[in-house]
């Protein structure tokens, strides 16, 4: 994975970053619940790659990164307004 990766390439960043911590950061990523790596804080992966319903944080920067880089007005996609809407069932 990309972020075993660049640990290796900066060993300053790994000294930093334990290696539970980046089996933690990497099941986050794939979405693959590993709950002795959580420590009971299994709604990370709702809230980092939800498999669920598929709206999560990496949803919200593609689509902020996407309307930047395609000259959209910044605002084109307003997280605030979507967490403002968004309820619990």
């Amino acid at each position: 994975m990309m972020l075993h990766d660049v640990l290796e390439t900066y060993p300053s960043l790994r000294q930093q970053i334990s290696v539970k911590d980046e089996q933690l950061i990497s099941s986050l990523i794939a979405g693959e619940t590993n709950s002795e790596l959580c420590d009971g804080k299994e709604f990370m992966y709702e809230i980092v790659s939800n498999s669920r319903n598929g709206v999560d944080v990496d949803k919200f920067d593609y689509l902020v990164r996407d309307a930047q880089k395609t000259n959209m007005n910044y605002n084109a996609f307003n997280h605030d307004k979507v967490m403002r809407g968004a309820r619990v069932i």
